[in-house]
């Protein structure tokens, strides 16, 4: 019982350690992590207790044209607003992106695909640079509120 035990903090230790020290950047925890911009979106797989019934959308995006959807409305993922602490961003805050302050339902759509000036384009982020060609629809994001249940 008691070598179970001291596994179990040895163990409890290397996870506390890993979290510390990631790559050779040293990751906030606890409070210091409230100090970074909450920029990116964190998605969480959801277990969904809405009936799984589709709903025809009309959805109208500005560098992509319109698109006629059908979204599944048990939703699929969940995201917060993050902070990301690396290499190349220590501050945790993105030039390229103010904060988000809302939370996100996604759900998978099924659309046709719309007819864009262009469906390709030059993308950059913190992990590079790159050319994208630009496909369907395949799931839609809403905003949302949520309240924790303990």
């Amino acid at each position: 019982m008691r070598q179970a035990n001291a596994r179990a903090r040895i163990a409890q230790g290397l996870v506390v350690a890993a979290g510390l020290v990631f790559g050779g950047v040293m990751v906030p925890t606890g409070v210091a992590l409230a100090k970074g911009d909450p920029d990116h979106l964190q998605c969480y797989a959801v277990r969904d207790t809405h009936r799984a019934v589709r709903e025809a959308v009309k959805l109208v995006n500005s560098q992509f044209g319109a698109s006629e959807c059908k979204v599944n409305l048990r939703s699929v993922l969940l995201c917060a607003p993050t902070a990301k602490f690396s290499a190349g961003s220590p501050e945790g805050d993105d030039p390229r992106g103010a904060a988000i302050d809302t939370d996100f339902l996604c759900y998978t759509v099924s659309c046709k695909p719309p007819t864009p000036a262009s469906n390709h384009a030059v993308v950059s982020d913190q992990f590079g640079e790159r050319k994208a060609t630009v496909g369907p629809s395949r799931m839609l994001c809403t905003p949302t509120k949520k309240q924790l249940i303990p």
